[in-house]
């Protein structure tokens, strides 16, 4: 399942994922892949009635009661894995993607799938003949790949490490709300990958920070509170680094998943049309249509 954050006011960037990157899906008639596109509320209530007319139509949209903000991130993020986790439990694996994101499906499909690497040269396998693959999920299952999950790696992406902790502006955190100077290594929130056991354990944990009961989320039967859990507006950094810790998980770094930096340039399209990238990061959507033309639907 992948899973797309996106603001109220922002069809044109879910019309472009529409008509772009996940119109790839029928080249794998044999693999299920679905998406869904995750906004809350907005106090514009024609915003807000174009997005209700916009689900109606396309019935691929998620809106939560509540207002749809860049510090409110966390919270959207909590309340689309419980979203998936409740009503799409036969799900097995989810990517979570921002909406200025353009994916390269064909390359996580057909590398990390079927060839079981990222190569520079992508030779796609005779799809039609693998029958044994209904669903994406079981097919993730029979990735033989130094990141396979069996291995324990449920949460996989570009990791971030020894992030000091800014103060001011956008991404800033007063002293008193985090005195720490770095944050834990995390995932770029911009894609990442997990699994569905590690969706239901970041669920617990994220339970056992409002209520602090006893939860028994790991191997242990319990969640270590020795490690602080601390609330921060940024969902890459709460829950792929602060809730992902308290059950143990790490985010195992892949190069083929985006950091911030890996924007739109020649260089970075090169290297998603060859497999090197996997996705592009801070993509406007009339770029979207300019990169699905020019690598090819």
């Amino acid at each position: 399942m992948i899973v797309v954050h996106s603001a109220v006011g922002n069809r044109a960037q879910r019309d472009a994922i529409r008509n772009t990157w996940y119109r790839t899906i029928h080249h794998f008639t044999d693999v299920r892949i679905i998406l869904i596109f995750l906004v809350g509320s907005d106090q514009d209530q024609g915003l807000m009635t174009n997005v209700v007319a916009e689900g109606t139509v396309y019935r691929d949209l998620v809106v939560f009661d509540m207002i749809d903000t860049y510090r409110n991130l966390s919270l959207k993020s909590l309340l689309g894995l419980h979203w998936v986790n409740e009503f799409c439990a036969e799900t097995r694996f989810v990517l979570k993607v921002d909406d200025d994101v353009y994916v390269n499906l064909r390359t996580i499909i057909i590398n990390l799938l079927y060839t079981g690497s990222i190569s520079e040269n992508i030779s796609q396998p005779d799809i039609k003949r693998n029958n044994r693959i209904n669903t994406l999920c079981e097919s993730f299952a029979e990735i033989k790949y130094n990141l396979s999950f069996v291995k324990g790696h449920g949460l996989v992406g570009a990791v971030n490490r020894k992030s000091r902790v800014m103060r001011y502006g956008l991404w800033g955190i007063e002293h008193k709300e985090h005195p720490e100077e770095f944050y834990p290594d995390y995932c770029s929130g911009n894609m990442y990958l997990l699994n569905i056991t590690v969706v239901e354990l970041l669920l617990k944990a994220s339970y056992l920070y409002h209520d602090s009961s006893s939860v028994p989320v790991n191997e242990n039967n319990s969640v270590s509170l020795s490690q602080q859990m601390r609330f921060v507006p940024f969902e890459d950094v709460f829950v792929t680094g602060y809730l992902a810790r308290n059950i143990g998980v790490t985010c195992y770094h892949h190069r083929g998943f985006p950091h911030w930096s890996d924007g739109v340039n020649k260089a970075n399209i090169v290297r998603l049309v060859k497999g090197q990238l996997l996705a592009i990061h801070n993509v406007y959507y009339l770029q979207m249509y300019r990169i699905y033309k020019l690598i090819g639907g």
